[in-house]
């Protein structure tokens, strides 16, 4: 066997062990105080303590945000969305971490094997906890979940779930929905049934974001640009 050979079948080893692995720690962050360092940080498996957490207050609105492919918990993305909110006040902010299923080194690779058995596993999870977060108190009327990219589609899976269970969160925002694998038929989008009231918000439509109306209301910016004035960069797109 040659050497490329065997780099292949070695990276082709990693990406399926990757794919079996993932999906095993996602946690919901409560931010506290005014700060984006203070937090707690409760597991799918144990959520119900996020209730008893003094980020939370029974009588706010909650809103939940979460990243895409390749996001980070700490991102300046991340920090901005949750300071923005932190300094609004009488919120109730939560992050989706999911940091280690929506990371990994072998980059856009990886993706198909997110999509495929991470996103609908780790949507439909998230949902089961929701319900079970308003058995226990939480006003799923008070719930706005919002997501970028590949999170939008996470989040799409979670409403519906929580639909299946009889209830239905309030809103969810789609914030450049991620296309590849989403636009055609292999995998279940976020749409106008994921929610009360679903509106998405396309900034790069045709590129790494969904071109599809799939919303209650969608928001084209500058008439469908591929890239948005001042993100020329193809690496950087969405932002």
């Amino acid at each position: 066997m040659t050497v490329e050979r065997q780099r292949k079948c070695l990276l082709l080893m990693i990406f399926f062990a990757f794919g079996i692995c993932c999906a095993d720690a996602a946690y919901l962050r409560i931010y506290c105080g005014e700060n984006f360092d203070e937090y707690d940080e409760f597991d799918l498996e144990s959520p119900l303590g996020l209730l008893d957490s003094t980020g939370y207050d029974e009588s706010r609105h909650t809103v939940i945000y979460t990243f895409g492919f390749q996001g980070k918990a700490n991102g300046q993305s991340v920090k901005t969305i949750v300071e923005t909110y932190l300094r609004i006040g009488n919120i109730n902010i939560i992050l989706f971490n999911w940091e280690k299923e929506a990371t990994t080194p072998l980059g856009a690779i990886s993706y198909g094997t997110i999509v495929a058995k991470t996103v609908n596993k780790l949507g439909t999870k998230l949902g089961d906890v929701l319900v079970s977060l308003v058995s226990a108190g939480l006003d799923i009327n008070k719930v706005h979940l919002i997501g970028f990219s590949l999170g939008a589609q996470l989040f799409g899976y979670t409403g519906r779930q929580v639909i299946r269970n009889n209830f239905q969160i309030q809103r969810i925002t789609g914030l450049d929905p991620a296309g590849p694998l989403y636009d055609g038929k292999f995998f279940e989008s976020l749409d106008e049934d994921s929610a009360s009231f679903v509106d998405v918000f396309h900034t790069n439509p045709s590129g790494l974001g969904s071109h599809k109306s799939q919303a209650t209301i969608d928001i084209w910016f500058n008439c469908e640009r591929k890239y948005q004035p001042g993100c020329e960069v193809e690496d950087d797109p969405g932002t």
